[in-house]
């Protein structure tokens, strides 16, 4: 079965230590802390003790889900080197990344380049610390677009530079089982949820296309990380858990 885990970002409202009793309650053993709320960018110490708290509860960092933007126009970003010194503090073995701040269709080709040069070199300096980075493969990014993707992933070129996946809520059932065909080699977390467009909706409602994305991915991630309930409280993660487990367990038993 896969491993299992919590977006830290699904309860901002919640303190550390309430997402931790959260994830031990509901057997989840990781989670991607948010570098906006729980261990902010630069904070070392925090993200120390955040660390030493989930070592003795038992919980694994699956990674450190940044908001550092590659080629930002507009956003302030915090620099590299603070988001890199706060991950190393928090064991995570992956930063999550974003790339640009407007959709592949309105990135120049000269945007696309520095955007390539600039995961290159964040990715050589996180491999240092034995670090991975990750691109999420969001809506509104240059990563929109598997297409874009697979050509970002082949001009970077680089062993330390890895995908994040989640449904393109936007795309069709065969746009997203067609991206993971093309990308499944290269993703190490997946963020788990159901959306139709805008609409949060329960795994419930999409249990047979699960199915098919994990019949896609098959070993490929490390990580299956819930995002996001459908209506944003905790009571609903068991029922989100139940649910995918049962559609694992449904295509594992063919």
């Amino acid at each position: 079965m896969s491993n299992l885990g919590l977006v830290s970002i699904s309860f901002r409202d919640l303190s550390v230590e309430q997402i931790i009793d959260l994830c031990k309650k509901n057997g989840l053993k990781s989670v991607e802390w948010g570098g906006d709320i729980h261990v902010p960018h630069g904070d070392t110490e925090r993200a120390k003790r955040v660390y030493e708290l989930c070592e003795n509860n038992g919980i694994s960092v699956a990674a450190y889900g940044s908001y550092y933007r590659v080629c930002p126009k507009k956003t302030v970003n915090p620099e590299w080197s603070s988001v890199l010194d706060t991950a190393a503090c928090l064991h995570a073995s992956v930063i999550r990344v974003w790339i640009c701040e407007q959709g592949s269709e309105d990135t120049s080709d000269e945007e696309f380049l520095q955007a390539v040069k600039e995961c290159r070199e964040i990715s050589e300096v996180a491999a240092q610390k034995g670090i991975t980075v990750c691109c999420e493969c969001h809506p509104y990014t240059l990563t929109d677009d598997y297409n874009y993707t697979i050509r970002l992933l082949k001009e970077i070129n680089h062993p330390n530079f890895k995908l994040y996946w989640q449904p393109n809520q936007f795309k069709s059932l065969q746009y997203n089982l067609d991206a993971i065909k093309a990308m499944r080699e290269h993703i190490v977390n997946v963020h788990t949820f159901y959306w139709e467009g805008w609409e949060r909706l329960s795994l419930k409602e999409g249990i047979d296309v699960w199915k098919a994305y994990l019949q896609e991915l098959k070993d490929y991630p490390k990580n299956y990380l819930f995002e996001f309930m459908p209506n944003g409280t905790t009571d609903e993660l068991p029922e989100q858990i139940k649910i995918f487990k049962e559609i694992e367990g449904n295509y594992l038993r063919g």
